[in-house]
């Protein structure tokens, strides 16, 4: 591989031996820029998907962040969303935050989306054809049962463009925003669509979905990473705090039981429970 770069006119270019491995080594350079321009502003990162609706009558945007552990339904909420009902994909899986001039920011890696066997077989319809993809194809995962489609790890990847945006949002929780922090799990068949309120410790709830595999850790070096200033424990556990704070304090913090169908959460959502009613039933 090789390179020439013209800082001042922010402008790079790139040579190698086929396309791929120009498209790889480009995505890297990209990536290693966005994430020292993030450590410069102290963020964190959770592990989320996240959804931005198209502006409501009164210009208003609702901002849908889906924090969770893997098989969760992170995802297929986000992309349901994004395919069904005309909202903007900001993040899946890498939720990247910070703050600016005193608000919330967030955004995500610019990275391939992975989506995983039982949400490509279900959104196959929907999906265009995956940029990459590993392990069984299409046909045989339809082919066998949807718990074991959930067991496994195959994955389709999809860029953004592919998905109608040229990359993710980058999005400021302003007063224009109405955000809400959903805490996904699948629910148990039989079992009604329901959420409740987290009206007692937010911070405690969503900080479990906490990464830290992507920070410039002191003492450690990642070759994704450029030179970015490291953060030592305690920095980070600061703006951790801080940021997580500011999450909290700018929406409520939702447990939602699903069956990988947005539409209930977002009839729920717009009648306007109010976090003090505990639960409801969609």
């Amino acid at each position: 591989m090789g390179y020439r770069a013209e800082p001042v006119r922010r402008h790079v270019e790139m040579c190698g031996p086929t396309q791929v491995a120009v498209q790889v080594a480009a995505r890297k350079w990209i990536r290693a820029a966005f994430l020292a321009a993030c450590e410069a502003r102290q963020y964190i990162m959770l592990h989320a998907s996240a959804a931005l609706s198209p502006p409501s009558a009164n210009g208003l945007h609702t901002l849908l962040i889906f924090a969770g552990e893997r098989q969760s339904g992170k995802t297929t909420l986000a992309l349901r969303l994004l395919l069904e009902h005309g909202w903007s994909l900001l993040s899946n899986d890498h939720l990247i935050m910070y703050e600016t001039a005193g608000q919330l920011t967030v955004t995500s890696l610019p990275i391939l989306i992975p989506v995983k066997a039982g949400t490509w077989v279900d959104l196959a319809h929907r999906l265009p054809v995956p940029y990459d993809e590993v392990g069984p194809s299409l046909r045989e995962l339809s082919a066998v049962t949807p718990e074991t489609r959930r067991d496994l790890d195959t994955a389709a990847w999809f860029t953004y463009r592919q998905l109608g945006q040229a990359h993710p949002l980058l999005t400021e929780v302003g007063p224009r925003v109405r955000l809400v922090t959903v805490l996904p799990s699948y629910g148990t068949d039989g079992v009604a669509v329901s959420g409740r309120w987290v009206t007692g410790e937010p911070i405690a709830a969503v900080r479990p979905h906490l990464r830290g595999d992507w920070y410039v850790a002191e003492g450690e070096a990642h070759s994704y990473l450029l030179d970015a200033p490291p953060r030592d424990a305690s920095q980070i556990a600061d703006d951790s705090a801080r940021l997580l704070t500011m999450l909290t304090a700018a929406g409520p913090v939702l447990r939602w039981s699903h069956y990988g169908d947005p539409t209930p959460l977002l009839r729920w959502l717009a009648a306007d429970v109010a976090p003090n009613r505990g639960v409801c039933h969609a």
